[in-house]
């Protein structure tokens, strides 16, 4: 479960995602660190690559793969999942959803500067106006950006 955490917000993949990265359909560029999502893997049935280029992004991904395997079930993820929560002290928290890992990384892609554009793409969203709704500000980004302001 830690590395499927991991890779969410390493990468902004859905969990759905994620949990089909042993099927053979997924194409692997290790020369690049992306892997193509086939159509029959994305929720919105477009294909599209994604970047496994962050800081142990391609490492996580690869052992994901090669233990997950077709037995992994979305009611055994949510299973582990609660297994997680009731762990962590928030099993009856309605917020607690491993979706908040595509949130938390697109606000970090967002706050190290990254276009809305790319972001978009690497989460899969075919709309910016999806991705302005992931990214959260920080205080630290809003007091920079205002702190060049002068009249």
């Amino acid at each position: 479960m830690a590395l499927m955490v991991k890779l969410g917000c390493l990468t902004g993949m859905r969990q759905s995602e994620i949990t089909s990265l042993s099927l053979s359909c997924i194409e692997w560029f290790d020369d690049r660190n992306e892997i193509w999502l086939p159509p029959v893997i994305t929720k919105t049935k477009k294909g599209r690559m994604v970047s496994l280029a962050a800081e142990g992004a391609w490492k996580t991904a690869i052992a994901l793969r090669d233990c997950i395997g077709r037995e992994f079930t979305h009611r055994r993820f949510y299973d582990r999942w609660n297994d997680a929560k009731y762990e962590l002290g928030h099993i009856k928290d309605d917020w607690f959803k491993f979706h908040a890992t595509r949130h938390f990384a697109a606000t970090n892609m967002a706050s190290a500067g990254k276009k809305a554009l790319t972001v978009a793409d690497q989460l899969g969203h075919s709309s910016i106006a999806t991705t302005n709704k992931y990214y959260h500000g920080d205080t630290t980004a809003r007091a920079n950006a205002t702190a060049s302001l002068s009249i």
